[in-house]
């Protein structure tokens, strides 16, 4: 990689996010080695956020179960007879 600066621009606020966009040039016709390098890159820029003592939200999703409501007699009502 060379030491020139990398353009990094804000581009708009997400949903749960700042969005940047970085440019970066690869200058490869083989596959495996765009993604070695893409992969150095992308571990060097958390390096580098890291490095001035911050870091990068990580998307997170979480999945609740609702219990099912019992009918009159104690049991659980079947799926297939729920509306």
């Amino acid at each position: 990689m060379e030491a020139e600066p990398v353009p990094v621009r804000f581009v708009g606020v997400g949903t749960y996010s700042l969005d940047l966009e970085i440019f970066a040039y690869v200058l490869t016709r083989d596959g495996d080695e765009f993604m070695r390098i893409q992969q150095e890159l992308f571990l060097w820029i958390l390096d580098e956020v890291e490095a001035v003592g911050t870091g990068l939200a990580v998307p997170t999703q979480a999945c609740y179960s609702i219990a099912r409501a019992p009918n009159q007699n104690g049991a659980p009502v079947p799926q297939e007879s729920r509306p």
